[in-house]
């Protein structure tokens, strides 16, 4: 069981840069937004109640809130605001830790030490050293004495005192006694509990349900917990009986059905009933759920379908990577090329390099020294004599040749000659270009032509 640490731990999956002019102050924001500039006015909003959650955003390391028009509703003021949790954002100021509501309120001011995400309608905070539970208009419910505290699961939670765990409920009542080394969480109606340097599990009640005999575990989830027992990892169910065998590397953790598992240094997947869908033979695997996967055996690489099947040979030198929406890229005797979800080499290990352009079927190749362009069916596009062949935008694509930069068509056709010193993207009406120092502005046949 890997102890929780009390400090937050700012995550964003997504974020964009709102500036790219040198020198200008960078806005980014958080959660799957399109791009945004502190340059565009972003003016404070009306304090109404606002249905739509509210957008993350950062600059120069402060955090502030945008409406889903790119108001900004809350100053870039605070160093840190969680992503919302019914209906209320952890926030830290100074040092400290309060809420914020969706109209841009601190409703919980900034004065703890240490705070959590509600559960349950309730958060743990910590104040002059202790921690303490407070609902969501800020009252104190639980009194500040305790060392440590979890959150609340089932209607209970593991807090430390005078340097034992025990658990209390929502009133701050002791249901079960402080003599545990750890508490985790209840989940399933068990709670993993550590006394005298063994894992077992309790009850509600506190009574024991499953011996203290493991080395280390985590909370039950569809029924199964994860084990270690003598060094390696297994899983129980919860009348505390074996279900997995203890007999791989690292603890098991399902994601999709399935858990990627290591035994003897070597790599497979298993289901839930502890079957091994995929066995441990692989020396190096992808463990992430992306389907198909790559898997290293015998000092190559091949590739894995969704029902964890070889569906290549097991002959290329690298893991292989996403191409376009369909192809996958490998490589093979210092060659490039391309297979399909099926595993089909459609494209040969032909080219020394090659570059996939996202949801585009052109693939820019390279071979014998020169760059062209290739379909997905390894149709010729662009004819192999430039230095470099670049992404389509609006049907055309920037290429160099001799150091000049041109443009070419879906046809191959050079519609735009290679004179120009620099060029930017196609954007359907104009092209932004340089020659000679000058810079100007071209349309998609060539001629120059002023944007209005």
């Amino acid at each position: 069981m890997r102890k929780i640490n009390f400090i937050l731990l700012a995550a964003f999956a997504f974020f964009f840069c709102c500036a790219d002019a040198w020198g200008q102050k960078k806005t980014t924001v958080h959660k799957n937004t399109k791009v945004v500039s502190k340059n565009k006015n972003l003016r404070p909003a009306a304090k109404k109640p606002v249905e739509k959650e509210l957008m993350v955003a950062s600059e120069d390391g402060k955090y502030g809130l945008l409406d889903e028009n790119y108001n900004l509703v809350v100053p870039y003021e605070y160093d840190y605001i969680a992503s919302f949790q019914d209906g209320l954002a952890l926030i830290k100021k100074d040092g400290k830790f309060g809420f914020i509501n969706k109209i841009g309120e601190e409703v919980i001011p900034c004065q703890y030490v240490d705070a959590g995400h509600f559960w349950e309608g309730l958060v743990r905070v910590k104040q002059n050293g202790k921690y303490g539970f407070i609902n969501r208009q800020g009252n104190v419910v639980i009194d500040f004495k305790y060392d440590r505290a979890l959150w609340f699961s089932e209607g209970l939670v593991s807090v430390k005192l005078n340097g034992k765990y025990g658990f209390i409920d929502r009133t701050g009542k002791e249901i079960i006694p402080f003599k545990y080394d750890y508490g985790f969480v209840f989940s399933e109606g068990l709670a993993p509990v550590k006394l005298n340097g063994k894992w077992g599990f309790i009850n509600k009640i506190g009574k024991e349900a499953i011996p203290f005999k493991y080395e280390d575990t985590d909370k039950f989830i569809k029924g199964l917990a994860p084990v270690k027992l003598n060094g390696k990892w297994g899983a129980i169910n919860k009348a505390g009986n074996e279900f997995i065998s203890c007999v791989y590397d690292g603890e098991i953790k399902f994601s999709y059905g399935v858990a990627y598992v290591s035994r003897e240094g070597r790599f497979g997947y298993i289901d839930r009933t502890g079957r091994e869908v995929l066995p441990c033979i692989y020396e190096k695997m992808d463990s992430t759920i992306a389907r198909p996967f790559w898997a290293k055996r015998d000092g190559k690489y091949g590739i894995i379908d969704e029902n964890y099947q070889e569906i290549t040979p097991f002959k290329y030198d690298e893991p292989f990577s996403y191409g376009s929406s369909s192809l996958l890229k490998v490589f093979a005797n210092g060659k490039y090329g391309f297979v399909n979800r099926k595993g089909v080499e459609v494209i040969p290990c032909i080219y020394d390099d090659a570059v996939t352009w996202d949801g585009l079927v052109f693939i820019s190749v390279k071979k014998d020294g020169k760059w062209g362009c290739i379909n997905e069916r390894n149709g010729l596009v662009v004819p192999f004599e430039y230095d470099y062949v670049g992404r389509f935008y609006s049907g055309l694509a920037s290429v160099k040749r001799n150091g000049k930069y041109g443009f070419v068509n879906e046809k191959g056709e050079e519609v735009i000659s290679c004179k120009y010193d620099r060029v930017g993207d196609f954007n359907g009406a104009y092209i932004n270009v340089t020659e000679n120092g000058r810079e100007f502005t071209i349309n998609g046949q060539g001629r120059e032509c002023r944007i209005q």
